[in-house]
């Protein structure tokens, strides 16, 4: 009966776990604290249990099943429960939200907003397989028909996005900030992996996925003898990286966490001394990304090496909180480069531009853009 319904402002709905997916934790937090009744149905993560100022509906999930048959049952829980709730606004995450959160727009006349967080018919890790593009390609082109406004992480996004869609429907940038959070002095990953205070720490955090300059990394670390490698994360890439590793004899100094929870993470990426964000140009969505890490190490304080590609060369040229690399001069020229930012002068005057440019970079700038496009401003 529709009086046992639940109704909310805002429905999001993501393919993909809360502990992981800051992007997503951090609108709906938003749209929560501002006094929106707000509920993320998502994949149940490794913490169901956690308390959030908001209302999480976890659809169970298999890892050991494939990716596609973990989606269609998602979209399948979606529909049944669509039914038990109901919302003004529906906010599909990412494209593999957005056949359910649409379908769930049209049977509540709800608005629907789709955060293009990817170019999804170019992205990165699929460059290779051009069925899987297509079936991507048509499944967004079959339901952003529906959609009435588009968010979207860059500005160099909303070009090839707008024509891709061929829409006139309105675009709005939120980047991808994390919440502002002060440095704190942190010894975390020397503590956990025995590293003495002679040695300089290099971290990657994100997915392990191709294309992410990790081949590279390791590389550049086969040639320095004074720096360790840190890898936060996970990802189907996970197994070929650790093999290179062993290959090289160098499990020495490179050294894996696995996923780390987000609320964690801050106190990790504050114990490195410069982070990496090398984005292979393999597609639209790599030639376009911003991402979150960029920001995320410049909130530790510490620098990034990072792909000369037109998003990150904005922001490393106007707030000098990094360098940019050539991919294309290889391991060997990684490591001079690493070497020259860990030179003690420029560490710090790096370490200070990051500080001037960290509240800036907060996702508490993106709050008030939040609002309005939820207010329809």
């Amino acid at each position: 009966m529709k009086n046992n319904k639940s109704f909310y402002d805002v429905c999001i709905v993501s393919f993909s776990s809360p502990d992981t997916d800051a992007r997503t934790i951090n609108f709906v937090n938003t749209l929560a604290k501002s006094g929106r009744k707000a509920c993320l149905i998502a994949l149940e993560g490794r913490n169901p249990h956690r308390d959030y100022n908001f209302d999480l509906i976890t659809i169970p999930t298999d890892s050991q099943s494939r990716v596609i048959t973990q989606w269609y049952k998602f979209t399948r829980s979606i529909r049944r429960l669509s039914g038990a709730i109901e919302a003004g606004i529906v906010v599909a995450e990412d494209l593999y939200s957005l056949p359910a959160a649409s379908k769930m727009s049209r049977r509540w006349n709800a608005r629907l907003i789709y955060d293009s967080r990817e170019v999804y018919s170019a992205l990165g890790p699929i460059h290779d397989k051009k069925t899987k593009q297509r079936v991507l390609t048509f499944i967004e082109s079959r339901y952003v028909r529906h959609v009435n406004e588009f968010i979207i992480s860059g500005k160099l996004d909303e070009k090839s996005l707008r024509r891709q869609f061929n829409t006139d429907k309105p675009f709005h940038v939120v980047m991808n900030l994390p919440p502002f959070k002060a440095h704190i002095e942190s010894n975390l990953i020397r503590e956990r992996f025995t590293i003495g205070r002679d040695k300089f720490i290099a971290l990657y955090q994100g997915a392990i996925l191709p294309g992410r300059g990790l081949d590279l990394s390791i590389g550049a670390i086969n040639y320095l003898s004074n720096v360790h490698l840190c890898i936060i994360g996970d990802g189907p890439y996970l197994s070929k990286v650790k093999n290179d590793v062993k290959e090289l004899n160098i499990g020495h100094k490179v050294h894996f966490t696995g996923e780390i929870d987000y609320s964690d993470l801050h106190r990790w990426t504050c114990s490195a001394d410069i982070g990496l964000a090398l984005f292979e140009s393999l597609s639209k969505s790599y030639e376009l990304a911003l991402p979150n890490k960029l920001f995320e190490y410049c909130m530790a304080l510490i620098p990034t090496i990072a792909s000369d590609l037109p998003a990150m060369r904005q922001v490393i040229d106007e707030f000098k909180t990094g360098e940019l690399f050539d991919m294309a001069l290889g391991a060997s020229e990684l490591a001079v480069a690493i070497e020259e930012m860990l030179v003690p002068e420029r560490l710090m005057a790096f370490r200070e531009s990051c500080r001037g440019a960290s509240k800036r970079f907060s996702y508490e700038s993106q709050e008030e853009k939040i609002l309005r496009i939820i207010d329809g401003g």
